[in-house]
């Protein structure tokens, strides 16, 4: 068994725990939103954000990120969005719903055109 793909996940699971990916999706997207509205901002920075992701995760295991990772994801912003909810003001809810949409599309792109891995 390859433990390096676990070593992946656990990673993949501590950058959504502690938020780290959306450090690059505020930024990009809070520059993006000076042009537009601040959804259409986090959507592309987030797309940017997790197409590198999965770019280093295929530099790293030689193939893209599998479907389980990023169900974890999209499961992980929920519960962010969950936990939080009260606290959150309309203008964040809009950017978890904006990264939740990233994570689906890039999704999409990558088992349709790249290649489809299960796990």
């Amino acid at each position: 068994m390859d433990y390096t793909i676990i070593l992946g996940y656990l990673v993949l699971l501590l950058i959504q725990y502690f938020a780290i990916q959306a450090i690059p999706i505020t930024l990009i997207g809070g520059l993006i939103s000076r042009f537009t509205n601040i959804y259409v901002g986090v959507l592309i920075a987030g797309i940017l954000t997790w197409l590198g992701i999965n770019f280093i995760w295929f530099k790293v295991f030689d193939y893209n990120l599998p479907l389980l990772a990023f169900i974890l994801s999209i499961g992980f912003q929920f519960w962010h969005l969950k936990k939080a909810q009260l606290e959150l003001t309309e203008t964040s809810k809009q950017m978890v719903v904006g990264e939740i949409w990233s994570i689906i599309l890039v999704a999409i792109y990558i088992l349709i055109f790249k290649d489809f891995n299960l796990y």
